[in-house]
């Protein structure tokens, strides 16, 4: 793939609304114990992730009898005293996630502990799935009229097509790419409706960028997020223009 280069800096009026990691690995036990949990806060530092609660999974399986409820399976909740940040431990994956984005070392922060702490009280063999998600939902500026002179014309489809004479109120389209050799993307996009009638809403950009199926090792996963940070940066100058970029660094 030709993508743009990207250099990672803040943006004056960043889009971002989500931003999350997950880490998943082979299930190292049927539930995740209070002590594990106790753990994992521990190694997070307990005097900022403040908020441990039990989060149980449920399942259910259908069979030719009915559905079958499985017992509840332990998780854990774990969050910042703000409730700026979100953890969750499963017994096969740790996810962390954030509506305060500030910035990829601020992040990258926060992910090098969650991986060592993974390490530490999981212990896990295998990274199944390593992958980094970051949404944004962007507001269309003052001035402009369409989303043709911001965002990329290869992905504004109807929307940007005369016949339709703007009538085209929301979209949604999601596209697979292969990245390179070890590195996926799902790549979500589309006009979202507008809140109030005679607006045009917010364009949604929805990246989840991912690698599978490698021996697990901290060292190899931080430099993997890396890795994956990276194509989300490219993957997102591809998608708008340069005066969408001008205007979003402020």
């Amino acid at each position: 793939m030709q993508l743009p280069e990207y250099e990672s800096q803040r943006l004056e009026r960043s889009p971002l609304v989500l931003v999350a990691a997950q880490i998943s690995f082979e299930e190292v036990g049927r539930e995740v114990t209070h002590a594990q949990a106790r753990s994992f806060q521990r190694l997070m530092g307990d005097g900022d992730w403040t908020q441990l609660q039990s989060a149980p999974l449920m399942s259910a399986t259908m069979t030719p009898a009915g559905t079958v409820t499985e017992p509840n399976r332990q998780a854990y909740r774990l969050a910042t005293s703000d409730g700026g940040w979100g953890l969750l431990m499963n017994p096969d994956s740790v996810a962390v996630e954030t509506r305060s984005y500030t910035s990829w070392p601020d992040f990258r922060a926060v992910l090098e502990t969650l991986i060592a702490a993974v390490a530490e009280v999981f212990d896990p063999a295998t990274e199944l799935r390593l992958g980094l998600r970051y949404i944004d939902q962007i507001p269309l500026p003052d001035g402009y009229a369409d989303w043709s002179k911001l965002v990329h014309e290869s992905l504004l489809g109807l929307t940007a097509d005369d016949r339709f004479g703007g009538s085209v109120l929301a979209s949604d389209q999601r596209v697979m790419l292969q990245l390179d050799e070890d590195v996926r993307s799902v790549l979500r996009h589309g006009l979202l409706p507008a809140a109030e009638e005679g607006t045009l809403g917010q364009y949604l950009l929805d990246f989840d960028v991912f690698r599978e199926h490698r021996p697990f090792s901290a060292e190899s996963a931080i430099q993997g997020a890396d890795k994956l940070h990276h194509f989300v940066g490219r993957l997102f100058m591809a998608c708008v223009t340069p005066e969408l970029y001008a205007w979003l660094k402020g």
